[in-house]
């Protein structure tokens, strides 16, 4: 059978394609748009036609489009692969923003003529911020924040991520005959923190007891539902998930909306007992940990050993297998995180093992600091896709060998708010010496930050605490769009 050709042939194959194709040329102007696109931004393919692709770009991006954009000719218009971490938006014609994912290639045969190719990528970036959610409260835990603060972050990350109005963390008290409220975000925080609710009779003490998740579109139906919520915040649709590890139950997580709102779904519900676990882990390290400064002072090496391998160590494990679990399903591309959030777990694990044992971290065992400096720029090159340049002084790395396990924690914490935070897509790393001090810069061309407003999760606080501890210190140059430069100084 013959293949078909010819213009009608490949304006309809076109057409057939799955995402919105676009024609452009060097100014912009649009002079094709297929169907899929037209349906995307929500404009006549007509009206596609008459306008140039800065309409179709949310006016907060413009500055980060012409600068993409005039980099992208100027570098001889190479094809550009989807899934380059550039936050691309597509602003529609009813006003919304779209996240989408755009792969580019020149016009056979022309010199000025792009085509792009257009594909919505909500569910993506509802993947990646629940992953980002879930990382930055593991990060708090792994460097030891305290749990009311974590119980915080685990509230609010969960309640924006399902779109609920309140959310909050129900702990068991020691009779175990009440819970007490020592979280929440979103409405109604001040009257609802330091309730004390009954689990004799109520919904949540039922969740706690039984260990099951429940969830009802009117919550004021039920005869159960604790009044104090359902009055003082005027909430319908609730979910209550057990804070659970093994038999043993801490609380409950739970998640409201307002009073005819939608009602939560599984999704919801798998984002809620995601948190749950987090929370489980956060209140188990809290409690090894005051145990172990207990025991440091009774000389009970042994004993910190066990409790922590018994509790954070089992917790931690069992978040792993979970995540194991889930990415049998899941996407090859949600799959690939999934096994680096594995590895991740695993390293931390080995780590927690090895400084119970007052060991130095896994990753220098056997290696000189240069050495492991360099592995982890090549970790974040593969993980991230970032572009990473390493520059080191082998002498210097050498003369630091005896804070070699200070120094590769800040790096790798800096390395870790350049792949979560920074949106950069090169990174360079230098170590060198300038008259008596040893300087570490980590810079990257990311978006930057405020540092006055920077979030906890970022761990600026415990870089600069962790460089005080060894007589060093942090600064910090960011702006808007201009990238972050940390940089680490300490005497040699």
């Amino acid at each position: 059978m013959a293949v078909p050709s010819g213009p009608a042939f490949y304006e309809a194959l076109i057409a057939a394609l799955p995402d919105g194709v676009l024609i452009a040329d060097r100014r912009g102007a649009i002079v094709y748009a297929n169907r899929q696109l037209a349906q995307l931004s929500g404009y006549a393919s007509e009206e596609l036609l008459g306008m140039t692709v800065d309409d179709l770009v949310p006016a907060a991006f413009a500055p980060r489009h012409h600068r993409n954009r005039a980099a992208y000719y100027r570098t001889g218009r190479p094809v550009r692969p989807m899934g380059t971490h550039l936050q691309i938006r597509l602003a529609t014609k009813d006003g919304r923003e779209i996240p989408v994912d755009i792969a580019l290639s020149p016009m056979s045969g022309d010199s000025e003529l792009v085509v792009a190719a257009v594909r919505e990528a909500s569910e993506r970036v509802r993947v990646q911020e629940r992953l980002t959610a879930i990382a930055q409260v593991a990060d708090a835990i792994l460097r030891g924040a305290e749990a009311g603060g974590v119980l915080e972050l685990i509230a609010g990350q969960a309640r924006r991520l399902v779109s609920a109005q309140l959310a909050l963390v129900a702990e068991a008290q020691d009779g175990r005959d009440e819970l007490l409220v020592t979280a929440v975000d979103g409405e109604s925080r001040e009257p609802l923190l330091g309730e004390r609710i009954p689990v004799r009779n109520s919904l949540k003490g039922a969740v706690m007891t039984s260990g099951e998740p429940w969830m009802t579109v009117d919550a004021a139906r039920e005869s159960r539902a604790h009044l104090p919520l359902i009055d003082r915040a005027g909430f319908g649709p609730l979910m209550i998930v057990p804070l659970a590890a093994g038999e043993h139950s801490h609380g409950v997580l739970s998640i409201g909306r307002h009073t005819g709102g939608p009602p939560f779904g599984p999704q919801d519900l798998a984002v809620a007992s995601a948190f749950a676990s987090q929370a489980v882990v956060a209140l188990e390290f809290g409690r090894a940990r005051d145990e172990l400064q207990r025991l440091a002072i009774l000389g009970d090496r042994e004993r910190i050993g066990r409790e922590l391998h018994d509790g954070v160590i089992q917790s931690l494990f069992a978040v792993g297998m979970n995540l194991q679990a889930v990415a049998i399903s899941a996407s090859p591309e949600l799959q690939a995180r999934l096994e680096r959030a594995v590895t991740e777990i695993d390293a931390a694990i080995r780590d927690l093992r090895n400084y119970i044992f007052g060991l130095r971290p896994g990753l220098l065992a056997d290696r000189q600091l240069s050495q492991v400096m360099a592995t982890l720029a090549d970790q974040l090159e593969s993980e991230s896709g970032l572009a990473v340049a390493v520059d080191l002084d082998p002498n210097l790395a050498a003369v630091l060998t005896p804070r070699a396990g200070d120094v590769v924690q800040l790096l790798r914490e800096a390395l870790s708010n350049v792949a979560r935070h920074s949106g950069a897509e090169t990174c360079r790393i230098t170590l060198r010496r300038e008259a008596n001090e040893a300087v570490l810069v980590v810079d990257d061309d990311g978006h930057g930050f405020n540092p006055a407003s920077v979030e906890a999760g970022q761990g600026l606080d415990n870089m600069r605490a962790r460089a005080d501890a060894i007589g060093g210190s942090l600064e910090v140059e960011t702006a808007a769009e201009r990238g972050t430069t940390l940089t680490f100084r300490f005497p040699v």
